[in-house]
Protein backbone atom coordinates (compact mmCIF):
# COMPACT_ATOMS: atom_id res chain seq x y z
CA UNK A 1 0.00 0.00 0.00
CA UNK A 2 3.30 2.24 0.74
CA UNK A 3 5.02 1.72 -2.38
CA UNK A 4 0.99 2.97 -4.04
CA UNK A 5 1.70 5.96 -2.44
CA UNK A 6 5.25 6.65 -2.96
CA UNK A 7 4.74 6.03 -6.68
CA UNK A 8 1.70 8.49 -6.68
CA UNK A 9 4.38 11.29 -5.43
CA UNK A 10 7.21 10.47 -7.58
CA UNK A 11 4.64 10.25 -10.53
CA UNK A 12 3.33 14.01 -9.13
CA UNK A 13 6.58 15.48 -8.99
CA UNK A 14 7.30 14.15 -12.40
CA UNK A 15 4.20 15.66 -13.67
CA UNK A 16 5.23 18.63 -12.40
CA UNK A 17 8.71 19.55 -13.88
CA UNK A 18 7.43 18.30 -17.27
CA UNK A 19 4.03 20.38 -17.47
CA UNK A 20 2.43 23.09 -16.37
CA UNK A 21 -1.24 21.75 -15.57
CA UNK A 22 -1.00 19.79 -12.17
CA UNK A 23 -3.88 17.21 -11.58
CA UNK A 24 -4.30 15.40 -8.21
CA UNK A 25 -3.57 11.07 -8.93
CA UNK A 26 -4.40 10.35 -5.40
CA UNK A 27 -3.73 10.79 -1.60
CA UNK A 28 -2.80 9.15 1.24
CA UNK A 29 -3.43 8.87 5.29
CA UNK A 30 -0.63 11.13 6.08
CA UNK A 31 -2.09 13.93 4.42
CA UNK A 32 -1.09 16.19 1.41
CA UNK A 33 3.03 16.91 0.72
CA UNK A 34 3.63 20.61 0.94
CA UNK A 35 7.72 20.63 0.89
CA UNK A 36 10.02 18.54 -1.28
CA UNK A 37 13.98 19.11 -0.68
CA UNK A 38 16.68 16.50 -3.02
CA UNK A 39 19.96 16.06 -2.28
CA UNK A 40 21.67 13.23 -4.92
CA UNK A 41 19.17 10.55 -4.95
CA UNK A 42 17.63 11.02 -2.17
CA UNK A 43 13.99 12.94 -1.90
CA UNK A 44 13.00 14.47 1.25
CA UNK A 45 8.97 14.40 1.04
CA UNK A 46 6.81 16.35 3.79
CA UNK A 47 4.03 14.25 4.17
CA UNK A 48 1.57 15.62 6.67
CA UNK A 49 3.62 15.24 9.89
CA UNK A 50 6.00 12.82 8.63
CA UNK A 51 9.37 13.63 6.69
CA UNK A 52 9.62 10.71 4.51
CA UNK A 53 13.61 9.94 3.32
CA UNK A 54 12.96 8.10 0.01
CA UNK A 55 15.71 6.62 -2.76
CA UNK A 56 14.52 7.80 -5.68
CA UNK A 57 17.82 6.15 -7.83
CA UNK A 58 15.19 3.79 -9.80
CA UNK A 59 12.13 6.69 -10.59
CA UNK A 60 10.01 4.12 -11.64
CA UNK A 61 10.34 2.05 -7.99
CA UNK A 62 11.10 4.86 -5.15
CA UNK A 63 12.32 3.08 -1.87
CA UNK A 64 11.17 4.59 1.87
CA UNK A 65 14.59 4.49 3.44
CA UNK A 66 13.08 6.21 6.52
CA UNK A 67 10.19 8.21 8.30
CA UNK A 68 10.61 10.96 10.90
CA UNK A 69 7.60 12.00 13.13
CA UNK A 70 7.08 15.48 14.10
CA UNK A 71 4.40 17.08 16.02
CA UNK A 72 2.96 19.18 13.71
CA UNK A 73 2.39 19.30 10.08
CA UNK A 74 5.26 20.13 8.16
CA UNK A 75 5.06 23.27 5.83
CA UNK A 76 8.53 24.01 4.94
CA UNK A 77 11.36 21.50 3.99
CA UNK A 78 14.80 23.52 2.87
CA UNK A 79 18.18 22.08 1.93
CA UNK A 80 21.51 23.84 1.84
CA UNK A 81 24.28 21.88 1.37
CA UNK A 82 24.57 19.12 3.92
CA UNK A 83 21.84 20.66 6.36
CA UNK A 84 18.15 20.06 6.47
CA UNK A 85 16.13 23.05 7.95
CA UNK A 86 12.26 21.39 8.59
CA UNK A 87 9.89 23.38 10.17
CA UNK A 88 6.55 23.05 11.27
CA UNK A 89 3.41 25.46 11.83
CA UNK A 90 5.15 26.77 14.71
CA UNK A 91 8.18 28.82 15.69
CA UNK A 92 10.65 25.77 15.95
CA UNK A 93 13.47 24.99 12.89
CA UNK A 94 14.68 21.47 13.22
CA UNK A 95 18.22 21.00 11.82
CA UNK A 96 19.02 17.76 10.37
CA UNK A 97 22.91 16.69 9.04
CA UNK A 98 21.93 14.99 6.09
CA UNK A 99 26.22 14.20 4.83
CA UNK A 100 25.41 10.90 4.59
CA UNK A 101 22.36 11.47 3.01
CA UNK A 102 20.22 8.31 3.44
CA UNK A 103 20.03 8.97 7.36
CA UNK A 104 19.30 12.52 8.77
CA UNK A 105 20.28 13.47 11.95
CA UNK A 106 18.54 15.73 14.18
CA UNK A 107 21.64 18.45 15.16
CA UNK A 108 19.74 21.32 16.23
CA UNK A 109 16.16 22.87 17.06
CA UNK A 110 15.92 26.82 16.82
CA UNK A 111 13.06 28.70 18.64
CA UNK A 112 11.43 31.56 17.25
CA UNK A 113 9.27 34.62 18.56
CA UNK A 114 7.50 34.53 15.37
CA UNK A 115 6.23 32.03 12.45
CA UNK A 116 8.56 32.58 10.08
CA UNK A 117 8.65 32.40 5.99
CA UNK A 118 11.95 31.64 5.24
CA UNK A 119 15.83 31.27 5.75
CA UNK A 120 18.75 32.70 4.88
CA UNK A 121 22.19 31.74 5.99
CA UNK A 122 25.22 33.61 5.15
CA UNK A 123 28.62 32.24 6.45
CA UNK A 124 27.28 30.33 9.76
CA UNK A 125 24.50 32.90 10.73
CA UNK A 126 20.87 31.27 9.65
CA UNK A 127 18.25 34.60 9.00
CA UNK A 128 14.74 33.73 9.21
CA UNK A 129 12.21 36.25 7.65
CA UNK A 130 8.68 36.47 8.88
CA UNK A 131 5.65 38.99 7.61
CA UNK A 132 4.95 38.98 11.41
CA UNK A 133 7.40 41.45 11.88
CA UNK A 134 10.31 39.81 12.92
CA UNK A 135 13.90 38.75 11.44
Amino acid sequence: MKKIFLLSIILLISIISYSQIIEELGTWEYGPTEAIAVKDSVAYISSGSYLWVLDISDESNPTLIDEIKLENYINYIRRIGNYLYVTKEDTLLNIYDIHTSNNPVLVNQLEGYYKWDDLTIYDDTIFLGSQNGGT
